[in-house]
């Protein structure tokens, strides 16, 4: 599997949240990548254990055809809707962390 479900201490912390606002726009767009990231591999965990392991082998496949391509979230969206659902709810309880 090429996902790490375990996100290192340096993907992101509560204190490079809170310094946001004092990065450059290099460092910025770093922070968002990384948090991206932790994102989806936290779906990536939390779908992966509602499905058979044929399945999983399956999504992975597709996760590894078309994870370089530009509208990969929406092809994913498509093709595993109930994956989309699970990325929402983790995008939207990320939000609620940070207000």
């Amino acid at each position: 599997m090429i996902i790490n479900p375990e996100p290192s201490d340096e993907e992101v912390n509560d204190s490079q949240v809170a310094v946001a606002g004092d990065l450059s726009d290099t460092e910025q767009e770093a922070l968002v990548e990384e948090v991206g990231t932790v994102i989806f591999k936290s779906t990536v965990l939390r779908y992966l254990s509602t499905i058979s392991d044929e399945d999983a082998l399956v999504f992975e496949a597709f996760v590894e055809v078309y994870s370089e391509s530009e509208d990969f979230i929406d092809k994913l969206s498509v093709q595993y809707p109930e994956f989309k659902i699970l990325l929402d709810e983790e995008m939207e309880a990320f939000q609620k962390e940070l207000s």
